[in-house]
């Protein structure tokens, strides 16, 4: 595995996820290509249920990948996160990092993860997240640069962008994550996204 290719660590992730039964979808700016304005990424993001680190870990040395916990259900705005490192070995050197994230909601993460789209990538099959539960996991994401994101993707894809589903999520996950500024955060990448267009 060529661990300079975020591709190829996403495939490859997605695999052994996949066969230790860890239901995922891509996210993250992998998928931010497909759906907005394309941004150099060089790690895998896979939106998950649970961040639990180890079956991950034990599927990684089955695959005979050398991987090392960094940080573990993490609270990141509305989301929880955990980060693998990867490590290359002498023949194919470097590394490159896996991130699980699963929001506050374990309705809404069960639900994103069911909506998701299997699709090909390179050949492979790799499930991503739909465009409007992308934007969603962008608003309970903590960083300015999520909310340009989503702004990107709803500029991008404009009317095809489900509005009325992102609003109910919204509603919801506003009393189901109360310590998170849901409301606010999609306010303001709706402001953002009228600035682009202007």
């Amino acid at each position: 595995m060529d661990l300079e290719d975020p591709v190829e660590v996403a495939l490859k992730m997605s695999e052994i996820l996949a066969e230790a039964g860890i239901e995922h979808a891509l996210y993250g700016a992998l998928l931010l290509a497909a759906y907005g304005e394309a941004r150099e990424t060089r790690d895998a993001d896979l939106a998950v249920v649970n961040v639990d680190v180890d079956p991950v870990l034990a599927g990684l040395r089955r695959a005979g990948i050398d991987a090392q916990e960094e940080f573990k259900n993490l609270q990141l705005g509305g989301l929880r996160a955990s980060r693998i490192s990867l490590f290359g070995t002498p023949e194919d050197p470097g590394m490159n990092n896996l991130d699980l994230l699963a929001p506050l909601s374990a309705r809404f993460a069960r639900s994103a993860l069911t909506q998701s789209v299997c699709s090909q990538l390179r050949g492979r099959k790799i499930c991503v997240l739909t465009p409007e539960d992308y934007v969603l996991f962008k608003v309970l994401s903590s960083r300015a640069r999520d909310l340009s994101d989503g702004a990107s993707v709803l500029e991008h894809l404009g009317a095809e962008v489900d509005r009325a589903y992102i609003d109910s999520e919204v509603a919801l996950l506003s009393t189901e994550i109360p310590e998170h500024p849901v409301k606010p955060r999609w306010e303001e990448m709706c402001d953002l996204r009228r600035e682009h267009g202007a």
